[in-house]
């Protein structure tokens, strides 16, 4: 699944994104340079929705001219949260637009109210689906258009994904790509997000009458393990865990000869923890009165 980024002009930002492999959404209303990146253009509807202006059709016309030619793919004009008023909208621009070879997929955005059977005459390999609405719509949605993307075999986006929530909702849809500003703005928070675009969809497959997480990145497949530790510290004996992915083999004699070692090796280390622990508590002194 391919991540977007609104563009932005802070330099450590785009040096993880670019590092993280993620691409930009240009806006008819900011700067057209994708400085390097791969880059889809958006109609800019949503920030005049934001600021309570005018969609400007012409500066969306120019952003089409000069960048249009290299991107992606286009969204369609729309209408927030217009039904099928904004359907109406991005069926004139598509039947304006359809003729130009030179331009990429363009998708349909679609907004609260619609349904599947109001758009399927429409979407095929070069005309795609872009997810939008408010955000309830949205996730309530998203199963309908995957379904519809995957029997017409189109391209689906969803907008305004700012969470690993949202980042694992895309994953179940089968959705194609995402954009979000929070990695524009905010550096940190792109190793959480990135990993859970990386990850994939999980799924639950039964294992010794229970269920074991089983996830497939790049062909390969891992297991997701729930490791726990102690901690040692006085007072009340605690312990810390974390997820981790393991990766599974069809047989334990295929597994590299460095992992059965360190498989044996933490054999050990757990024994010596669990000695430790022991020893830890009895040294552990009575709270004083």
């Amino acid at each position: 699944m391919i991540g977007y980024a609104s563009m932005t002009g802070t330099r450590r930002n785009l040096a993880v994104l670019r590092e993280a492999g993620w691409r930009v959404l240009l806006s008819p209303t900011d700067r057209l340079n994708p400085k390097g990146f791969r880059y889809a253009l958006d109609n800019g509807a949503w920030t005049a929705h934001q600021q309570g202006t005018e969609w400007d059709v012409w500066k969306w016309s120019k952003a089409v001219a000069n960048v249009g030619g290299g991107a992606d793919w286009i969204v369609l004009p729309d209408i927030v949260c217009g039904g099928t008023a904004s359907l109406d909208r991005s069926l004139f621009w598509l039947d304006e637009m359809k003729d130009e070879k030179y331009l990429p997929q363009l998708l349909i955005a679609v907004q609260n109210g619609m349904t599947a059977d109001d758009l399927r005459p429409y979407v095929k390999c070069r005309v795609g689906i872009f997810v939008g609405g408010d955000t309830e719509w949205k996730e309530a949605s998203l199963p309908m258009w995957g379904r519809l993307a995957k029997d017409v075999g189109c391209h689906m986006h969803v907008g305004r994904v700012n969470s690993k929530r949202r980042i694992k909702l895309c994953h179940m849809a089968g959705v194609d790509s995402f954009d979000g500003t929070s990695v524009s703005r905010f550096a940190n928070t792109l190793p959480r997000l990135d990993a859970a675009r990386r990850q994939g969809a999980l799924e639950l497959l039964p294992k010794m009458g229970g269920a074991t997480m089983i996830a497939t990145i790049h062909g390969r497949k891992y297991r997701l393990v729930h490791v726990m530790w102690p901690v040692y510290a006085r007072g009340p004996f605690r312990y810390s865990s974390t997820l981790r992915l393991q990766r599974v083999y069809t047989h334990d004699a295929l597994a590299p000869t460095f992992l059965r070692k360190r498989a044996a090796r933490h054999r050990h280390v757990r024994q010596d923890r669990r000695l430790a622990f022991i020893r830890h508590q009895r040294n552990v002194r009575a709270p004083c009165k």
